[in-house]
């Protein structure tokens, strides 16, 4: 299986910041990107539960990518992980979900947020999967 992510942040009204990993040839169940994307995000909005990230697992095919999963993360709760430490990068995991909500994986993903860039903080992610 020939898998991707496509990774955006819902209750934005950037609508700009979606983005797709490289894909992993044969990762089957076990793929690993590492690599990096940054989002801009308002983190008044984020701190009041207003925007998620939203991680779909796909594989590739003749029809387009066949949804394998999704993991969707409160953005408040990166911003809670990181809000005493500062600039520190965290690793976080998170259960993946069939299209049927049944629990298929984890997805671990590494993440850290950035000093204020025009009143919005800039966030850099970086995801991997393991054993979904």
């Amino acid at each position: 299986m020939d898998v991707y992510a496509v990774v955006f942040i819902s209750g934005t009204v950037r609508k700009d910041q979606k983005q797709r990993t490289t894909t992993v040839k044969h990762g089957d169940s076990d793929p690993a990107w590492n690599f990096p994307m940054k989002f801009v995000i308002d983190a008044a909005a984020g701190l009041n539960n207003g925007m998620t990230l939203v991680v779909k697992i796909k594989a590739e095919g003749i029809f387009g990518g066949k949804n394998l999963g999704e993991v969707h993360v409160p953005v408040m709760e990166l911003l809670e992980g990181v809000k005493d430490n500062g600039k520190a990068v965290k690793t976080v995991s998170y259960q993946v979900r069939r299209p049927s909500g049944k629990p298929k994986g984890v997805l671990s993903l590494k993440y850290e947020f950035w000093e204020k860039f025009t009143g919005e903080p800039v966030t850099a992610y970086s995801g991997y999967s393991k054993k979904w």
